[in-house]
């Protein structure tokens, strides 16, 4: 399902707020189900995990604007055309945006990646065992990679290029809080301020 969501991205169809969170929410619903048979301790939630999903958010944000900021606007101009592109395409600034990104879309995307890609991977390397520290690094690199790869393959390099050191801060988040619910929240938030009430253009 995520090779096909990445294609419905890169095509950018009419009424996407409309029909992307009812595909999400599929993809949700089945990768869900997935993980709980995998390892349902992922899905737990935690005060302390929540703030650092928070707290994550928000510095990826920054991080975010500065990049761009950089590279549209300050030493170079680079980055403009294709960043003006992204917005134009999805029209990011509505109620119907925000509440898609965070509820489903953002969601969908961390349970998916971070929480089945990245356990299959770590399990792959492991097996039964519990995993070293190397090996949960090595699972958070290889994830980061798949989904980069994924969206570079369509030709949607600027989100690629996006995609690679937030997914390795998710993956990282994940394994380190042992859930995925800080890698949602963080994801979640930075979708919010990026593309809908702070982004970097007009």
């Amino acid at each position: 399902m995520a090779v096909v969501w990445t294609l419905l991205v890169r095509l950018g169809l009419p009424h996407f707020w409309i029909w992307s969170p009812l595909y999400c929410a599929v993809w949700l619903a089945i990768t869900f189900r997935a993980i709980e048979a995998l390892n349902k301790h992922l899905l737990k939630p935690s005060r302390g995990g929540i703030g650092w999903g928070l707290g994550m958010g928000v510095f990826l944000y920054l991080g975010s604007r500065i990049f761009l900021g950089a590279f549209c606007g300050g030493f170079s101009r680079i980055l403009c055309r294709p960043l003006g592109e992204i917005y134009t395409r999805f029209e990011t600034r509505n109620l119907a945006a925000a509440l898609a990104l965070t509820l489903v879309i953002a969601p969908a995307e961390e349970l998916f990646w971070r929480g089945w890609v990245q356990s299959r991977v770590l399990k792959w390397m492991v097996g039964k065992r519990p995993g070293s520290h190397s090996a949960r690094a090595i699972s958070v690199v290889i994830t980061a990679l798949l989904s980069s790869s994924l969206l570079a393959a369509t030709g949607d390099f600027l989100l690629a290029l996006a995609a690679f050191p937030t997914s390795l801060v998710w993956g990282g988040l994940t394994a380190y809080r042992k859930s995925v619910v800080p890698a949602i929240v963080s994801h979640s938030l930075w979708d919010l301020l990026i593309a809908v009430l702070l982004p970097p253009i007009s």
